[in-house]
């Protein structure tokens, strides 16, 4: 019998253990968030000034588009991109661009990538041709003009 009680306190005492060390991992967790907050705006002031720089001194050029999709999501990259063209696209000129534009596209097939978004997201991309596709916003605007 006390040898029972002796493996439930030593139990319980583990317990204890992994409390305490969760508490301080969660404190930590905490503590790394707000550095990646803080680094996340600072990158941004960065970027924001780099391009305002690159405006205002006439210098906007490739290296400036290099930089134009870092910080946005794919499906994000992939729309600015049809709306800047304004016009059908091939996924093999979205996906062009969007190398241009910095975006970080780890795929193995990047293509099958690109056409995944574009062709899953039939609410705003419409298909009109082999791999051609254009925003859904736009089809309406050439049909008026």
């Amino acid at each position: 019998m006390e040898q029972r009680a002796r493996f439930i306190e030593a139990i319980w005492l583990e317990i204890e253990t992994y409390e305490r060390e969760i508490v301080e991992l969660r404190e930590k967790q905490l503590e790394l968030e707000n550095q990646i907050r803080e680094k996340l705006r600072l990158k941004k002031q960065a970027e924001d000034l780099y391009k305002d720089l690159l405006h205002r001194s006439g210098s906007e050029n490739a290296r400036t588009r290099r930089y134009e999709f870092l910080s946005k999501t794919l499906t994000e990259a992939v729309y600015e991109t049809m709306r800047q063209a304004g016009d059908e696209m091939h996924a093999e000129e979205v996906l062009e661009r969007l190398k241009e534009g910095g975006a970080v596209i780890r795929a193995q097939k990047p293509i099958l990538t690109i056409t995944s978004i574009l062709s899953r997201n039939k609410g705003t991309y419409e298909r009109v041709g082999p791999n051609t596709y254009r925003l859904k916003e736009l089809a309406g605007s050439k049909g008026s003009q």
